[in-house]
């Protein structure tokens, strides 16, 4: 909370101009939702995006309120959810977290409609078997020697995880060293530190024309945006984890899927049903990207106490199940999950949009446009895609090269919005 204060105070000192109406019914939001009366909150929020979507005449752009907004209906949602299932003056206690397993498919016999309905469209994770053998990195899997060959000269900043941070997955910047010096410390099992979504087109663009794309992740939407747009060229990204590194409870950003191609070591996966992410107790206070009261009793086993708490942990469904080389994980949007690494994990790794999860990623990107220009761009051209179906064209070949996933979504964005072929 200090922290949400010092900004806005910031905020506040920063203005060269006398604050409008807008502006102070947006601070007065702010400060009641970090003071605990929602409601009071939401009034204030829908009063300032009303003045602004005037002023704009319904503009996609500058409505700094229209994210506040739907943060704090979010919140009174969750909470309410949490309410309903726990009172707040139930005892804590230690109900056992029953988790399936995540199903494996030989990827080399899974259709790609099959894919989509049964775990795309439903939102169930899956482990692909069999990509890696059949061919998916041109030369071979990457290794550790590999890029302290290739890349050891390149800086980077790491994460570290932070018990009590507010920030994302609950990972913080740590201090900026080589990726040799990094790979070292790994070799000597001397490190805390997490090389977390590092981006590989800007930094290892050879490397990452040895890639080739499964055909499952192949229709990225993201793709048919112009070049350099925001998003277009973020993926694939590197993990590099010592053991007993891992990332908290998250959900991944602005409504996409994830995939994940696991190189070297093994992690395990814990994701939830995305619809009972509001059993997790998120909190929306500092971002439309929440962090999770349930996350300590997830990272922690609860030795059980009378202190309430703010979520409904045990009562969600979900998978765990440990991800090794070799194997390809995806989970789909919205779905809270968490990563352990159980030993010293190479990993690479892409965010995306597709048919499956477009009108999810659409309201995200128009909440995202309201405070940044970028956004807008990729939510004009996404939109174009509406009411596309799952493409039977990505049955043909099990992989695209790296170079044909990107020239044949540009050529295909030029030619028009998807096909009309049916799931």
């Amino acid at each position: 909370m200090r922290k949400r204060i010092a900004e806005l105070e910031e905020e506040i000192a920063a203005s060269s101009r006398k604050p409008s109406l807008t502006d102070l019914l947006g601070l007065l939001g702010s400060f009641q939702f970090l003071c605990g009366d929602l409601t009071e909150a939401k009034l204030s929020y829908t009063r300032a995006v009303s003045l602004e979507e005037k002023a704009l005449g319904g503009g996609l752009g500058g409505r700094k309120f229209a994210a506040a907004l739907a943060r704090v209906t979010r919140q009174i949602e969750a909470d309410q959810t949490v309410a309903s299932v726990r009172p707040s003056s139930e005892v804590f206690s230690e109900e056992p977290l029953v988790l399936q397993n995540i199903e494996r498919r030989d990827g080399t016999k899974l259709g790609y409609i099959e894919f989509m309905s049964e775990y795309a469209d439903k939102g169930v994770p899956v482990i692909l078997t069999g990509l890696f053998e059949a061919g998916m990195f041109v030369r071979g899997a990457w290794s550790f020697d590999r890029l302290q060959e290739e890349l050891g000269n390149k800086l980077i900043v790491p994460r570290r995880r932070v018990e009590d941070s507010p920030d994302w997955a609950h990972l913080e910047d740590s201090q900026q060293t080589s990726l040799s010096e990094f790979l070292e410390k790994i070799s000597a099992s001397s490190c805390e530190d997490y090389i977390f979504d590092w981006n590989l087109p800007g930094n290892a663009p050879d490397l990452v024309d040895e890639l080739r794309i499964p055909k499952f992740f192949s229709g990225d939407l993201l793709q048919h945006l112009p070049e350099g747009s925001l998003y277009r060229e973020a993926w694939p990204s590197l993990f590099i984890g010592p053991k007993g590194s891992r990332s908290g409870l998250h959900i991944d950003a602005f409504g996409s899927n994830f995939w994940m191609a696991m190189l070297q070591g093994q992690k395990e996966w814990t994701i939830f049903n995305r619809e009972d992410a509001s059993l997790l107790g998120p909190s929306y206070q500092i971002s439309l990207d929440p962090t999770f009261a349930a996350e300590r009793d997830l990272a922690h086993a609860p030795t059980g106490t009378s202190e309430p708490r703010k979520h409904a942990l045990w009562r969600a469904r979900g998978w765990r199940s440990l991800l090794s080389a070799g194997e390809v994980t995806r989970l789909c949007q919205g779905s809270p999950h968490a990563v352990n690494n159980v030993t010293a994990t190479l990993a690479i790794s892409a965010n995306y949009i597709d048919t499956s999860n477009l009108e999810r990623a659409l309201e995200e990107l128009d909440l995202i446009a309201a405070e940044d220009p970028r956004a807008v761009c990729v939510l004009e051209h996404l939109s174009r895609f509406r009411g596309g179906k799952h493409d039977h064209e990505h049955e043909k070949q099990l992989f695209a090269s790296w170079s044909e996933f990107k020239r044949s979504q540009s050529k295909k964005s030029r030619n028009g919005p998807l096909g009309s072929t049916t799931d």
